[in-house]
């Protein structure tokens, strides 16, 4: 990547014996857009995405130690909010973003395939600045 402000992670379960690993989940950080963004022009801008965790490594912590890396990426890279969109069908990301600190501040349904499909879309903000980032950046638990 050329921007030093973007980064992607890959989360592995190696197997010592085999010799061999497994990608069971990633978690990508972008610069986001002023013109995209729902936040004001003069703040820094984090796009959380590609969030995933194998479904087999689910609720075992994965997916917040993700989260957590890129809080802490986003505060050490000045970073003044991050910004995300999930949908009502991964209600268990939902739950993760709430618990480390994100605000959901804004719903849609969106329609697809002629209005045959609706799907509610999320959009979540984490304040860089706030006593989540802090907590979470000093290694406190949360």
């Amino acid at each position: 990547m050329n921007n030093p402000d973007t980064c992607f992670w890959v989360a592995e379960l190696k197997d010592s014996e085999a010799s061999s690993s497994e990608i069971i989940g990633t978690l990508a950080i972008g610069q986001k857009s002023t013109e995209t963004s729902i936040l004001s022009d003069d703040n820094k801008i984090a796009w959380l995405r590609r969030m995933a965790v194998k479904q087999k490594y689910r609720r075992l912590g994965v997916g917040k130690i993700l989260v957590r890396t890129a809080i802490e990426f986003c505060v050490t890279h000045n970073y003044d909010y991050i910004e995300l969109i999930t949908t009502d069908i991964h209600k268990a990301a939902k739950r993760l973003y709430e618990k480390v600190g994100f605000k959901c501040v804004s719903y849609k349904q969106h329609s697809y395939f002629k209005g045959y499909l609706k799907v509610w879309m999320y959009n979540y903000v984490f304040d860089c600045h706030s006593r989540n980032a802090q907590e979470l950046t000093n290694d406190k638990p949360l």
